[in-house]
């Protein structure tokens, strides 16, 4: 009995370390085995069968552990890399630094540095001044220095000759571009304000006289208005020559091309202002020509030489110096058999001219638009000359009596005079000019076209021919 106690003891001590036992090493391929139920705690010594230990064994599996499967390695996904923000910086704008004001150069410098800049014009009847305003060679003048010139010899500082060509003309505005060689080292002076000056300021006034280059100075004393135009009057002394020649700031800036001389009163120029033609300069370097039309508005016309029946507008000046303003037209120009017709309506007796000669009957309608209004202008056949077309002056006719009323009166504004001019003239210029005030510093310069020689008689219409 005690054994077999002894030996249930030990079986049971056996399944229970069974159960403690360390579970094998993995199988490939596990067997399931099934668990039997533990045996009844005994608590009385009876007779129980004892199972084997090998049985007791079998009974009790062991747990086996999965066979772990291989994972696939995971490819990882490409990441965008997230762009670091670069960070911009807003330069502050420094403040512009306040130029210096420019020095005011002495009267001997603005002469040594633009002395290069100013050329003489000289052309077969006369010479002007021009000044270089481009460095590619363009030279500005007045209209009436080159107009009717077929050529321009523009002469340096230094003596050198250079042949210029004329571009473009204004002959109601009295501006002129001639163009000559451009380089590296021509010396051009820029166009300036004229707005910027006020009665009172200082100005130089640059020419030629003869072969010198010669400079004056004086006060802006006043700024006209005639029409569109502008002109600054200054008591700077022009001399002849000095027709197309600049008027200069003190800061050596071309503001005005002179155009006329003032006599009376005192002594003075006129210059007309460029900032008030500047549109027109460009198109007169692109080579056109304004020419006054047949009617033109008060305040200035030049065509050079106007057709007969077109109305002129001239400036010029009184006694006193004060501006004053004309209108001019050749109405009428008989020559030959119809002037002698005219001139024997006067007197029963006309002196025949000299073989090759024919007289010229002149119709002038003059017209006082613009001046003092207590002073008489004088106008008057001395202030006409008649010029042949080679050049010369004709004489006028003094032998013979001219139709009624002789061109010589002294005219109120705003009243005009019909009158005659007769001159003596070869037969075959065919082109002869008419020039009004050449020769008078006080009166505006102006050019009139007189009739051609004689009319050519159309050639006879052929007879028609028989079966035409």
């Amino acid at each position: 009995m005690a054994r077999r106690t002894f030996l249930a003891a030990v079986a049971l001590l056996l399944a229970v370390a069974a159960c403690r036992t360390p579970a094998a090493a993995p199988e490939p391929t596990p067997t399931a085995v099934p668990t039997p139920s533990p045996a009844p705690a005994i608590d009385a010594p009876a007779a129980t069968a004892t199972p084997s230990p090998l049985a007791a064994e079998e009974a009790t599996p062991t747990p086996v552990p999965p066979t772990p499967q291989p994972t696939s390695p995971t490819t990882p996904s490409p990441v965008a890399p997230t762009p670091t923000p670069v960070q911009v910086l807003t330069p502050t704008p420094l403040p512009k630094p306040t130029p210096p004001p420019k020095p005011t150069p002495s009267e001997s410098e603005i002469v040594a540095r633009l002395k290069e800049s100013v050329v003489r014009l000289v052309t077969p009847v006369g010479q002007g001044s021009g000044v270089i305003f481009d460095q590619r060679g363009f030279v500005l003048t007045a209209n009436h220095v080159v107009a009717g010139s077929p050529q321009v010899t523009a002469v340096f500082a230094d003596g050198k000759r250079e042949r210029a060509l004329i571009l473009g003309r204004d002959e109601f505005r009295d501006l002129a571009v001639v163009k000559i060689s451009g380089r590296d080292d021509l010396v051009a002076t820029p166009i300036g304000d004229s707005a910027a000056l006020f009665a009172g300021d200082s100005v130089l006034v640059m020419g030629y006289t003869g072969e010198n280059l010669v400079t004056t100075q004086g006060i802006l004393s006043d700024r006209v208005i005639l029409g569109a135009l502008t002109f600054l009057q200054t008591d700077a002394l022009l001399i002849p020559g000095f027709s197309g020649g600049p008027l200069f700031t003190p800061q050596g800036e071309v503001i005005g091309i002179s155009v006329q001389s003032i006599r009376g009163a005192g002594t003075g120029g006129l210059a007309i202002a460029l900032d008030s033609v500047q549109s027109f300069i460009p198109r007169l370097m692109a080579g056109e020509l304004f020419l006054a039309t047949p009617s033109p508005e008060p305040g200035g016309s030049r065509r050079n030489p106007a057709p007969v029946g077109t109305r002129v507008s001239v400036t010029g000046f009184s006694i006193s110096g004060a501006l004053t303003l004309h209108e001019m037209t050749v109405l009428e120009s008989l020559r030959g058999d119809a002037a002698m017709a005219k001139l024997g309506e006067v007197s029963s007796f006309v002196f025949p001219p000299a073989p090759g000669e024919e007289y010229l009957v002149l119709k002038l309608r003059v017209k006082y638009v613009r001046g003092p209004e207590d002073e008489t202008v004088r106008v008057s056949w001395v202030y006409f000359d008649l010029f042949s077309s080679q050049g010369f002056t004709y004489t006028p006719a003094f032998s013979v009596r001219p139709p009624d009323p002789l061109l010589a009166f002294d005219l109120l504004p705003d009243s005009q005079v019909d009158a005659y001019l007769v001159y003596v003239l070869e037969e075959d210029d065919a082109k002869p000019v008419l020039a009004y005030g050449v020769n008078w510093s006080s009166r505006g310069t102006s050019w009139f076209q007189v009739m051609p020689a004689k009319t050519e008689a159309p050639p006879p219409s052929p007879t028609p021919q028989q079966g035409q």
